[in-house]
């Protein structure tokens, strides 16, 4: 038998990151969000969800707002933060400088609308 040679690594299965947001942040959000829910103009993005929402809807939120200025600049920094983590613990050669946003929306689940677990395609500058 000849000898092969190899490395294994150890990656875990997931890297989770959990942050509690402030209550100000929480509140300023939910305003937000129930103004969203109350414009009979609002955009629904239902039709782009992996999930059946028939209760509840899908909503195009506008991440320039100034209203959503300090969670979209506290989303930005934790995916900076997190990715240095993940640089750290798989030695992956990405140098994480900044996180942008380029698009948000809101889902607005009730009983019996179902959003399985899935993911969204990260775009390296």
């Amino acid at each position: 038998m000849s000898s092969l040679e190899y490395d294994i690594y150890n990656l875990p299965a997931a890297i989770m990151m959990e942050h509690k947001m402030s209550p100000d942040v929480i509140k300023t959000l939910n305003d937000y969000l129930d103004e969203k829910l109350k414009d009979p103009f609002r955009k629904s993005l239902s039709g782009d969800l992996v999930g059946q929402i028939h209760q509840g809807e899908q909503l195009s939120m506008n991440y320039e707002s100034e209203k959503l200025l300090e969670f979209r600049t506290m989303v930005e920094n934790l995916g900076v933060a997190y990715l240095r983590h993940f640089v750290e613990q798989t030695g992956t050669m990405i140098k994480p400088k900044q996180v942008v946003t380029d698009k948000l929306w809101s889902v607005h689940s009730y009983e019996g609308d179902y959003n399985p677990i899935h993911d969204h395609l990260f775009r390296a500058p």
